[in-house]
């Protein structure tokens, strides 16, 4: 098992991943903070409101952990970390433009 993973690839994974996530609005489980429980499926409207949030931020990380740790480190050594940010900052992009619902 490797030790080591690479930042950057992490970085890119993640934020694509959790980019998808909020876009397509899918989830692994609903958290209602009403309530405090957590579902695997929806629950009444009594529960209140769920928050998606934390599932998308667990999926991005079980996600991005796995495939970090699966591509071989001679393939990343070479990926430059200010380039960890070009993902980062184009999920920002999209998820903006996206929810550009909420601001107009």
């Amino acid at each position: 098992m490797r030790k080591w993973i690479s930042p950057a690839l992490f970085t890119a994974i993640f934020t694509a991943t959790y980019a998808v996530l909020a876009i397509k609005d899918w989830t692994i489980f609903f958290y209602y903070p009403l309530t405090q429980e957590v579902s695997r499926t929806r629950l009444t409207v009594k529960s209140g409101p769920s928050m998606h949030w934390y599932a998308w931020i667990v999926t991005a990380f079980v996600v991005a952990s796995v495939l970090s740790a699966l591509v071989p480190r001679r393939w990343t050594k070479s990926l430059d970390r200010p380039l960890a940010w070009i993902p980062a900052v184009l999920a920002i992009i999209a998820i903006l433009v996206f929810e550009k619902k909420w601001f107009v």
